[in-house]
């Protein structure tokens, strides 16, 4: 699989505290990763999120089970359906 062109990448408006030198680095950085080294990244900072997810519930609920929360927590992510419009809310 190719990369994708320096369109894709730059679709994200500039940071107003990152300069145009920073900014082409990041794209540069993201480029020689490639698709899996994007992908894996991603699905780490959506298992960080969900772990600062389950850790809010925990505060919230301390005498539950962690299990359970994580139950709950899975119960209330929507699906990739549901993402884009092809599924119901439960």
């Amino acid at each position: 699989m190719s990369n994708p062109p320096a369109k894709a990448l730059n679709a994200s408006p500039d940071a107003l505290d990152t300069s145009p030198e920073a900014r082409a680095h990041q794209i540069e950085a993201w480029r020689k990763l490639g698709p899996a080294g994007r992908l894996e990244i991603a699905l780490e900072m959506s298992e960080t999120m969900m772990e600062l997810a389950l850790d809010g519930l925990q505060a919230r609920h301390p005498d539950e089970p962690r299990s359970r929360l994580r139950s709950l927590l899975g119960a209330r992510r929507p699906s990739p359906g549901r993402i884009h419009g092809r599924g119901s809310a439960p």
